[in-house]
């Protein structure tokens, strides 16, 4: 079974929170995760 990771983007101009840091996006693809954005 796969695990799917749905992270939502950023929606507002100028917007400085993230939902994942993309290194640890990496980290959760590379144990055989899907990220999805």
């Amino acid at each position: 079974m796969t695990l799917r990771l749905l992270v939502p983007k950023e929606v507002h101009p100028g917007e400085r929170r993230v939902a994942l840091d993309p290194s640890v996006a990496e980290r959760f693809q590379k144990l055989g995760a899907e990220v999805l954005v």
